[in-house]
Order: structure tokens, then C-alpha cells, then sequence
């Protein structure tokens, strides 16, 4: 019998760990542009903004998802914003949009990543609307 829990350690999500975010993009950019036998050095300025401000609803397996695809579409000697922005959906997420719309849209979003990983029946919506501390109506009234 093993236990795992002697000594817990607490890792911070990544949307968290700021410069981290930049170290982690760099060496999965080395690491992809020798994969895909590619010339890329690093990001525009824009992309690094990017990737900073980002949620990360994945963690880190995301992140490393991101700069995979940035470095097999990228044309040019460095990763761009407009191959990052197709896949994070930053674009459409934030523009000409009230706090309130934004609020609903993130709050929909954590609803529908719940519902993807406990289901969408309705045992999963109980769990999910027990884990967010709310009720199944509102659960419902977010997902509108």
C-alpha cells in the first residue's frame, strides 16, 4: 500500500505562476521546432502578452498544446499572435463586451469544463452544482 498524501505539496496553477509561463513557452518552442525540424527562435512581443494573460483552463498540458500548434503553423522565424489567438479564442472572448457578458461567458465556461469532466447527466450536473455551491436551476440559468 502506498500513500500519496504524507507530504502534499501545493503547485499553483499556471495562470499563476507569471514568468513561468514565458520559461515553459520557450522550451516547448525548442522542444517542437526540433520535432517538427523548424527554424523558429521565439515570440513576438503580442504572443508573450498572449500567452501571459491566458487562464489556462487546461494547466500546463494546454500551454504545451498551444506552442505545439503555434510552431506547426507558423510561417515566419517566431511564433505569432494570430496562431495563438485562433486557439485560445481570446479575440472573440473579450471584445466590445460588458463585464456582465464577460462574467456570464467565464462562468459558463467553468460550468461546461465541470459538466465535460463529471458528465452531463444529471448525476454530473448534481456533482457539478454541488462543487460549484449552487443550485441546479442556476446551474441550468448558466448554461443559457
Amino acid at each position: 500500500m502506498y500513500r500519496l498524501n504524507v507530504v502534499p505539496i501545493h503547485i499553483p496553477p499556471l495562470r499563476e505562476r507569471g514568468y513561468d509561463i514565458i520559461m515553459l513557452s520557450r522550451y516547448f518552442l525548442s522542444y517542437f521546432s526540433n520535432i517538427y525540424n523548424k527554424k523558429l527562435t521565439s515570440f513576438t512581443p503580442e504572443c508573450e502578452k498572449l500567452l501571459l494573460d491566458y487562464m489556462y483552463p487546461g494547466n500546463i498540458r494546454e500551454l504545451r498544446n498551444l506552442i505545439e500548434y503555434g510552431v506547426i503553423f507558423e510561417e515566419g522565424n517566431a511564433i505569432g499572435i494570430d496562431n495563438i489567438d485562433k486557439q485560445t479564442n481570446t479575440s472573440n472572448f473579450s471584445k466590445n463586451k460588458s463585464l456582465a457578458e464577460l462574467t456570464r461567458q467565464y462562468e459558463k465556461s467553468v460550468v461546461q469544463s465541470y459538466l465535460n469532466r463529471y458528465g452531463e447527466n444529471l448525476e454530473g450536473k448534481a456533482k457539478t452544482a454541488k462543487l460549484l455551491g449552487i443550485s441546479m436551476a442556476t446551474l441550468y440559468r448558466k448554461l443559457e
